[in-house]
């Protein structure tokens, strides 16, 4: 049976006239009794009644209506998902997320608008260090990723949308010499050891600092949980780098203004355009949703 043969039966069953089920299916007449003739022909069976005066429905015929009903509806939900797929409007979107995707907000602002743009889309996190993101996405481990990448080489293949920026401040204990100012030099941080968030491809932490200071710090410690950072810090462990949004109070610890800084702290996008292209259309369109 094919498709085409059950809506034209459904439109002659609910019509009992074949010139005027003809007219609504666009076709002429003797195509429809053609069709009609081959399904009877294939079932064995005799779906209509007819005769010079009308047309009806065998008991064959309308039992077997109700059954096409529901084919051709689940036909229906099979085209609608294949094409929702496609448009990553349904499914699942592994997200790869850091702790700076996190604390600065973007994604809960991310999430809000998946929320309104694919609502039927299932975004599974993934935790995953920055250095890590881009490869990650590349392999097809991710379909996305939120990460820090100022620091990082982003390979070939990825596009990527800045989230946001924000600047790279310096913690230091409050007793700190340089603590009274209001803003601090990398140079005057040049003998100084820094507390670094470590991860799998970036052992030492320190990609972030290195890059905001200009310079490779000659001491440093590292921590897995980048929310130790300042803890540290205030207990006299060190000074550390950090994004202005991870600021937060701490007794002994204080924030100052990294003055003449190689660049700020970014929460980027990133996503493999030509390797999956639903995931691909779900984020271009869930950033059309993002308050610009």
């Amino acid at each position: 049976m094919e498709l085409r043969q059950l809506r034209y039966f459904t439109v002659l069953a609910d019509t009992l006239h074949f010139g005027l089920a003809a007219e609504r299916l666009n076709i002429v007449q003797p195509a429809l009794s053609m069709q009609i003739k081959k399904l009877e022909e294939e079932l064995g069976v005799a779906l209509f009644a007819r005769s010079k005066r009308k047309v009806a429905l065998t008991h064959a015929g309308d039992l077997f209506r109700q059954e096409v009903r529901r084919c051709l509806h689940h036909a229906e939900q099979a085209q609608y998902i294949a094409r929702a797929a496609h448009q990553g409007m349904v499914g699942k979107l592994r997200l790869g997320i850091s702790s700076g995707a996190v604390e600065s907000g973007v994604l809960r602002m991310v999430m809000q608008s998946f929320n309104s743009t694919s609502p039927k889309l299932l975004i599974e996190p993934v935790e995953v260090h920055p250095a890590r993101a881009p490869a990650a996405v590349l392999r097809g481990d991710l379909d996305a990723a939120l990460a820090t990448v100022a620091s990082l080489t982003v390979p070939d293949g990825l596009s990527m949308h800045e989230m946001i920026v924000q600047p790279a401040i310096v913690v230091l204990p409050e007793n700190h010499p340089l603590a009274p100012g209001e803003d601090v030099s990398p140079e005057d941080l040049r003998d100084e050891t820094f507390i670094g968030f470590a991860g799998p491809d970036d052992i030492s932490g320190l990609s972030l600092t290195a890059g905001a200071l200009g310079y490779w710090p000659a001491s440093y410690r590292t921590v897995s949980n980048p929310s130790m950072t300042v803890g540290l810090v205030a207990a006299g462990l060190g000074v550390a780098i950090i994004p202005e949004v991870m600021a937060r109070s701490e007794v002994g610890a204080v924030f100052r203004t990294l003055r003449n800084r190689h660049y700020d702290v970014d929460v980027t996008l990133l996503w493999a355009q030509d390797q999956n292209l639903s995931a691909a259309a779900a984020v271009r369109r869930m950033l059309e949703g993002v308050p610009s």
